[in-house]
């Protein structure tokens, strides 16, 4: 990082490029996950031919050794006895083997999936912020409820840390950080100085002031360019607490829309590791009020909500679905129609075109792709989150009553 006692002649008036111009999209930039992840929710085959292995690597180190034979019995549920007459699907098996065999160095306790498909030359591993059950799903596309998961516990986010004098920003995700850059404002004279009667003093205070809310008011308006360039970014603020409140009173426009929250830390003695953790819990918090917020919203529209697992899967097969909720944890099956993405949770009959409809482990699932693919929005609920009494999961909004 930079120093805490950067030099007070760097002045940025404007934006850094650094906060508009992208760079490389490797997998230590933050965004790389939440990137891949919306990459391959767009991802279909004409054939059930997209393979989908999920695993969690253990906290315990101990325990790595057993990743193998994991993958080896993961592996076994995909084939099926038809590896053996697909050469192409059996390399492919093999490559997932040896990729999430190869567990060193793999973050602890997160989960780690690999999407293949052959067909159309894909291979991708994703490292997940959270914990995956184990699984493994052959179909005409990516297994997408981890996929999901992963954007909403990953968004991508900057942070400022202000003081009076300098303002430090970085960009982060559920898993990475990186400083950006700085900001400082003008030389801040000593408060000790004193003239005639005091009345110098007074000036340089207020002059003092003053420079100290353009500089909040520039860092605000960088921030606000960069922000306005990145749709779904979000802003949380830290620093002391007399600071934080005067930066935030300076927001304005998408800056303030896009504030997620606040955290109090010192940034002389901070480390890119400690910004990390206090603005990944103020990260939570906004990802568990998004969904309570959402749950509410569908709750107390009544002309357009449908709950239950059957009407939201009706709803589904009209393409009439804006938002819906499915649980986070568990699955329930059911069946879907490779022929037209008609859905059914008890007849393997595809309702919509009365053609016979494949089983599926996961109907969730299949849910969450239908409404993704004709443009409505999936929100994954934390089990913590959704009161059964309240909010009987699956729950959809309609676009119209």
């Amino acid at each position: 990082m930079q120093s805490r006692n950067a030099p007070t002649d760097m002045t940025l008036a404007g934006s850094d490029p650094r906060l508009a111009t992208p760079e490389p999209d490797d997998d230590t930039m933050p965004g790389h996950t939440t990137r891949q992840a919306r990459s391959l929710l767009r991802v279909h085959a004409t054939n059930p031919g997209v393979v989908t292995v999920c695993l969690t690597t253990p906290r315990d180190p101990a325990e790595l050794r057993g990743i193998p034979a994991r993958v080896r019995a993961l592996l076994a549920t995909v084939s099926d006895g038809t590896a053996d007459r697909d050469p192409t699907l059996t390399a492919t098996l093999n490559a997932i083997g040896e990729t999430l065999g190869r567990a060193e160095g793999k973050p602890l306790g997160r989960g780690r999936a690999v999407v293949a498909a052959p067909e159309i030359d894909l291979f991708e591993e994703v490292h997940l912020p959270q914990e995956v059950p184990d699984s493994a799903m052959l179909g005409p596309h990516p297994y997408v409820r981890p996929l999901i998961s992963a954007i909403q516990r990953s968004p991508v986010y900057y942070v400022a840390v202000a003081d009076r004098r300098f303002a430090w920003l970085f960009q982060a995700d559920a898993a990475r950080i990186r400083e950006i850059t700085w900001i400082t404002g003008d030389q801040e004279r000593s408060r000790n100085f004193a003239g005639w009667d005091g009345l110098e003093e007074y000036r340089v205070r207020r002059s003092a002031d003053e420079r100290l809310q353009r500089h909040h008011r520039d860092t605000a308006a960088i921030l606000e360019q960069a922000l306005r360039q990145r749709e779904s970014e979000l802003l949380v603020v830290g620093g002391h607490s007399e600071a934080v409140s005067a930066f935030v009173a300076e927001l304005d426009g998408v800056a303030a829309d896009r504030l997620a929250g606040t955290f109090v830390i010192d940034p002389h003695t901070m480390t890119s590791a400690r910004v990390h953790e206090h603005a990944s819990t103020v990260l939570r918090d906004w990802c568990a009020r998004r969904q309570r917020t959402t749950l509410d919203r569908i709750r107390d529209d009544s002309a357009r909500a449908v709950w239950g697992l059957s009407d939201t899967v009706g709803a589904a097969n009209q393409r009439s679905v804006e938002i819906l909720c499915i649980p986070e944890e568990g699955t329930v099956p059911g069946y879907t129609c490779d022929e037209c993405g008609g859905l059914s949770d008890v007849r393997a009959i595809c309702p919509m075109c009365q053609r016979p409809a494949r089983h599926v482990d996961d109907l969730y699932d299949e849910l969450a792709y239908s409404v993704l693919r004709s443009g409505g929005e999936v929100v994954a609920i934390d089990p913590e989150i959704a009161d059964p009494a309240e909010h009987e999961l699956p729950l959809a909004l309609n676009r119209f009553g």
